[in-house]
């Protein structure tokens, strides 16, 4: 009776936790069918599901790709590479130096504030990219708005990292850590606290929006709260294209209207999974 209790709630786990930013890709496409992109990149590639249709998009749009990975799947870079399709292997930080030209940037690597400053900055403050761009970037909501996930703390300074665990969870309206709760299970490790300056996703793009640097840009950003949390950045000066401004205040608009209900839903998704993780870990203990 056990083992069939434990199988249903694994299934029942997967199915919950949705998190890939693929789940994002009818807002995604929209944009991208009336910005016509010339090259760009995605930051943290991971199973490759949001890449596959990023690909996709790219070979039927003459459209450049590059993929940015520490440890790209080698079957999939040899499944995909070739006719204006490449990848990078190696730290945001290395590939933004080489090369920040792309006109749409996705940032999903690691999760915390001394990664996503970085790696905003190298684009944002770029000479080569101009003043049209998009930037999708994800994990922009709770857990990791204002908390750091290390996947490996050795890239990050010692001076910019907080203390962190690889063994403790996370969980709602808990701003410490927890024996259980959700957790990397050794494949990542998570700041001790939540909160604080330099800590989490949304602390590092709130700090930009607040600097003097940000507001010569004259940019936008707006959340999509679900799934963790989508955030896009963008310059106001692409609402010259008409096309652009339509479809961006279409988003605008649904945001103003179901914000609330989105945030409330994902709230709710999130208390599930958290309670199924619990039960599994009272199964079996």
């Amino acid at each position: 009776m056990n083992q069939k209790i434990e199988f249903d709630l694994e299934i029942l786990q997967d199915e919950i936790l949705i998190h890939s930013m693929i789940n994002f890709w009818p807002v995604i496409h929209r944009l991208l069918d009336v910005f016509h992109p010339k090259k760009i990149c995605e930051i943290g590639i991971e199973y490759g599901y949001l890449t596959e249709k990023i690909i996709e998009y790219s070979k039927i749009s003459d459209c450049r790709f590059i993929g940015v990975d520490t440890k790209p799947n080698p079957d999939f870079v040899r499944k995909h590479k070739g006719n204006g399709i490449a990848f990078f292997k190696g730290d945001s930080e290395k590939f933004f130096l080489r090369d920040s030209e792309s006109d749409i940037c996705f940032i999903d690597g690691d999760h915390n504030y001394y990664t996503v400053a970085k790696e905003l900055n190298l684009y944002l403050f770029s000479k080569n990219k101009g003043d049209r761009f998009i930037i999708f970037v994800h994990d922009v909501c709770w857990p990791w708005a204002h908390r750091d996930l290390y996947y490996d703390p050795k890239r990050v300074p010692k001076e910019e990292i907080h203390e962190y665990s690889y063994s403790k969870g996370v969980t709602i309206d808990n701003d410490s850590v927890i024996d259980g709760g959700f957790r990397g299970e050794g494949n990542w490790a998570c700041a001790i606290k939540e909160g604080g300056e330099g800590n989490g996703v949304l602390t590092a793009i709130n700090d930009l929006i607040a600097s003097d640097e940000f507001q010569e840009l004259n940019l936008e950003f707006i959340i999509v709260p679900v799934i963790f949390g989508m955030g896009i950045i963008y310059p106001k000066s692409i609402f010259s294209d008409k096309n652009i401004k339509e479809e961006m205040n279409k988003i605008h608009f649904g945001l103003e209207v179901f914000s609330s209900l989105l945030a409330t839903l994902e709230r709710n998704r999130l208390k599930l999974y958290l309670k199924v993780i619990e039960l599994q870990d009272q199964l079996n203990s």
